[in-house]
């Protein structure tokens, strides 16, 4: 069976572009919730030390009564961040998008793998066949297990992209970790 590996090249390009863009997505959607988690744990440390130095006041100090209305009113906050963000575990949302992330990065680096084994005419057609359909599978199994991300990771996965070139390595930088004989700078 002869086939058009243009169209089958085609085909896996873009499987690895949809790859690489849903791994970066990934990464920054585990980003947020980071972010997200350092900045509960920081407000849930700021109002309990609020709340204690209250009551330490009050114990000292027990005809103020502006004092233990402010701790009141502290501990209340602190009580309903608590409730609220007890539904929250950021820490684990983050390692889900980080292991989906992951599993992206691998996929993506099978397509890559696949190319360049492609372009080098190092494949028969059956395996380019063969590799491409397992690799979709992989594809549609790693889909069907990804989280949903927020708008916002999209966005920081487009500027990391598009912008900062983010998973780009120029020339020079895989030439620095070469010995000098293998560099294509000094060929």
């Amino acid at each position: 069976m002869m086939i058009n590996r243009k169209i089958i090249e085609a085909e896996i390009e873009q499987l690895l572009g949809k790859s690489a863009w849903t791994h970066k997505i990934q990464e920054k959607q585990a980003d947020i919730y980071h972010s997200y988690r350092i900045w509960i744990e920081c407000i849930r440390i700021i109002v309990s030390a609020c709340t204690a130095s209250g009551i330490l006041i009050i114990l000292f100090d027990e005809q103020t009564f502006i004092f233990k209305l402010i701790t009141a009113i502290i501990a209340l906050i602190n009580t309903g961040i608590n409730l609220y963000f007890k539904n929250f575990n950021f820490q684990s949302l983050e390692r889900i998008h980080k292991e989906n992330a992951v599993k992206w990065l691998g996929l993506r680096e099978d397509y890559i793998a696949l190319i360049s084994e492609m372009r080098a005419g190092v494949l028969s057609d059956e395996e380019v066949i063969d590799r491409k359909r397992i690799l979709l599978e992989r594809y549609k199994l790693i889909s069907k297990e990804t989280p949903i991300t927020t708008n916002g990771a999209y966005k920081r996965a487009k500027k990391a992209l598009n912008i900062n070139m983010d998973d780009i390595i120029s020339q020079d930088e895989i030439d620095k970790f070469l010995p000098e004989e293998l560099r294509k700078e000094s060929k």
